[in-house]
């Protein structure tokens, strides 16, 4: 694994557990109690909370990426195992 391909895919995997992070324990203004802002959505949340998000963001992320770097590593699983996959012949 090159040094690009893994920095790339830890971005990508960055990115996609902090979107699965965001909706989580977020309240709108009327569910806290409160009116909400003029200017702003009544859906917009009243306190996202983003720095804990971020950083539990980037603590799953780091395992996700450490799991996955590992299997492909240690070639727990080649793309031979797929089933999906076509069969090339292996060339010498």
């Amino acid at each position: 694994m090159t040094l690009f391909f893994a920095v790339s895919m830890y971005l990508v995997i960055w990115w996609i557990v902090l979107f699965v992070m965001l909706p989580i324990s977020v309240r709108t203004s009327e569910e806290a109690g409160e009116k909400p802002s003029p200017g702003n959505a009544e859906s917009a949340p009243h306190l996202p909370h983003l720095l804990p998000k971020i950083v539990a963001t980037t603590v799953v992320s780091s395992l996700v990426f450490a799991a996955l770097y590992a299997i492909i590593a240690l070639h727990v699983i080649t793309l031979d195992q797929i089933p999906f996959f076509p069969r090339y012949e292996h060339l010498q």
